[in-house]
């Protein structure tokens, strides 16, 4: 990110919402075999959808939104990875509204 300040918050945001259990703990994969980047913070959202500025509703999607100074500013392609405790999930597509600061990421469970 470009903007000291913004990335900074990010940052503080981004831990003050692990410490309170909104965020998760998590190692990335860009590829099955590259190198864990481990200890990463990621927000994972379960069942929504954001529409655009007027809604959010249900679905099946499962996003996991992670921030570009942890786990690099290099595309995220399909077959990354992200593994949360016991969970892991597999990349299937990238949505839109990533921006400089942070990949949003849809991902499917697997076993």
């Amino acid at each position: 990110m470009t903007n000291a300040f913004l990335a900074e918050f990010d940052a503080l945001a981004r831990e003050a919402f692990a410490d309170a259990g909104m965020a998760d703990r998590a190692e990335y994969r860009a590829s099955p075999s590259a190198t864990p980047v481990p200890d990463c913070i990621v927000l994972v959202d379960r069942g929504m959808q954001d529409v655009g500025d007027a809604a959010t509703v249900k679905n099946p999607l499962i996003t996991i939104t992670a921030f570009r100074d942890q786990i690099g500013s290099a595309p995220v392609v399909n077959q990354a990875s992200f593994e949360i405790g016991v969970e892991r999930f597999v990349v299937v597509g990238i949505a839109d509204n990533s921006d400089e600061s942070r990949h949003v990421c849809v991902v499917r469970p697997q076993p």
